[in-house]
């Protein structure tokens, strides 16, 4: 799969393209749309369902990865010097980092997961348009919303100093 532009969407499900096979070259985001998948970083073990945010940053050694028969998720693929040009915050993404490092996995509530909906849904409609002299910048522009919305999500864990 050729990625000129630094990120790439795929639908992942039985049977196809799974999520597991890109975590040596990419930072991999996935939104659990059915079924279950476990997996373990090398010190623990989670379980992911429908509706969890799963970010497997590759410096966490992803291990015994495990899908469900109904498995389908939504993944968003991103190159590690994709995310450095496009990182709108140091300081947010270092609590994130930190935050995700600990729990790659976790349940969305109805708010959280219409914000990642909409992102993700963002990124899959601008991958599919033609190519043009600015799409990669228009999908570094859709990765800065992104990280803002993924540390909103998860600001009331990543913030260790108690500032919201």
């Amino acid at each position: 799969m050729t990625d000129p532009y630094g990120c790439f969407f795929i639908h992942a499900k039985q049977g196809g393209q799974l999520p597991a096979a890109f975590t040596d070259r990419y930072h991999v985001h996935l939104l659990v749309r059915q079924g279950s998948m476990s997996f373990s970083d090398g010190k623990n073990f989670f379980t992911s369902r429908k509706d969890d945010l799963v970010i497997w940053q590759m410096s966490n050694a992803i291990q015994r990865v495990e899908y469900s028969d109904d498995f389908e998720a939504d993944v968003l693929l991103a190159s590690p010097s994709f995310l450095q040009q496009y990182n709108p915050e140091m300081v947010w993404a270092s609590k994130g980092f930190l935050f995700i490092r600990i729990n790659p996995s976790f349940h969305l509530d109805d708010e959280s997961l219409q914000l990642m909906n909409v992102d993700f849904e963002l990124f899959r409609l601008r991958l599919e348009l033609p190519d043009n002299s600015f799409k990669r910048e228009v999908l570094g522009r859709v990765m800065q919303i992104f990280l803002f919305d993924l540390w909103t999500v998860c600001q009331h864990w990543a913030v260790a100093d108690g500032d919201k």
